[in-house]
């Protein structure tokens, strides 16, 4: 769900990203838990995230490797929060690479102005699968009885982070405020672990 969002989170044709970097980066972590607690191979215990399974993720699942062995690597247990902030640049970093490589995006390094250096833009390389996340969650915002978990997650996590705007679908808030009311509560710690990180981000970009 991490690549999923990332997607999500960018123009397929200019590569622009619809949020902030910090923003990107919390959904993007974020999006890599509940795809583990789904999974089975984490839990939440009194919101910390806990080793839930095996400690090891999928074949070939990079981004999943990593962070399971942050967590295995830890003596105790940590908030989802304290997770999403932490994992967020590495997390992305890996995203980037595995969608990169597997074609669907290209890298293009932000050049250095005035006011520093740009952002980085992710144009598709593959339109069809770069564009497949957003029409997705599209479709079943238009047909919300066709909602699956995932897709109710991601789209949560769209919520969380207040970009419905990228869905550009009528009524997507409340679609999806009500589509959250139904995620296990596993997952559902995880989006409120999101939602806090983006309302201290905002505050600390507010204090700036």
């Amino acid at each position: 769900m991490s690549c999923q969002l990332f997607l999500l989170l960018h123009d397929p044709f200019t590569g622009k990203g619809e949020v902030s970097q910090e923003l990107l980066e919390c959904g993007v972590s974020a999006a890599e838990l509940a795809d583990l607690v789904i999974g089975r191979r984490l839990g939440i215990v009194d919101d910390h995230v806990v080793m839930a399974g095996l400690d090891r993720a999928g074949p070939g699942d990079r981004v999943g490797e990593y962070v399971l062995g942050c967590l295995a690597d830890q003596s105790k247990s940590y908030s989802v929060r304290t997770w999403v902030g932490s994992l967020g640049e590495a997390v992305t970093d890996l995203v980037v690479r595995e969608l990169v490589d597997d074609g669907v995006v290209r890298h293009e390094r932000g050049s250095l102005g005035l006011r520093g250096r740009k952002p980085d833009r992710f144009p598709a390389v593959d339109l069809l699968r770069a564009s497949s996340s957003r029409n997705r969650l599209r479709r079943m915002l238009a047909h919300p009885a066709e909602f699956d978990l995932a897709g109710a997650t991601v789209a949560s996590m769209v919520g969380a982070l207040g970009a419905e705007r990228v869905l550009e679908v009528h009524d997507a808030r409340n679609v999806i405020k009500e589509l959250s009311t139904y995620l296990p509560s596993p997952v559902h710690a995880v989006v409120d672990g999101l939602a806090a990180a983006v309302a201290s981000a905002s505050v600390a970009l507010g204090g700036r």
